[in-house]
């Protein structure tokens, strides 16, 4: 989804990575942190959005994100390039919190 005031944050964020991470090639990871910023955004604001350091955190957090991408290991690479993979997971209670705890498994077949 495609909100003016969460973009134009993440426009500002991309032109302040760090050089070591601006220098990488991160489409792939670029176009899902597009088409998945404002939900993202939406999260971080409820919870820090009076902060004043709201925006450097959103810059740390997407820098976070950028070097979590990059330094995947290669079985985390293969669905990025592969299409015979499916993401299924369960819902577990942690205390008072639900966690999704996803299972990444190959398929048979090609989709």
């Amino acid at each position: 989804m495609y909100e003016q005031v969460s973009h134009s944050l993440l426009n500002a964020i991309l032109d302040d990575l760090k050089p070591e991470i601006s220098r990488q090639d991160l489409r792939h990871f670029y176009t899902r942190l597009g088409a998945n910023f404002y939900a993202i955004y939406s999260l971080f604001f409820n919870l820090y959005g009076q902060r004043k350091d709201f925006k450097p955190q959103m810059l740390r957090l997407v820098e976070t994100m950028a070097k979590g991408y990059i330094n995947r290991s290669a079985e985390l690479e293969a669905p990025t390039s592969s299409a015979n993979w499916i993401i299924t997971g369960s819902c577990r209670r942690n205390g008072s919190a639900w966690r999704f705890i996803p299972t990444v498994s190959r398929t048979a077949w090609l989709i």
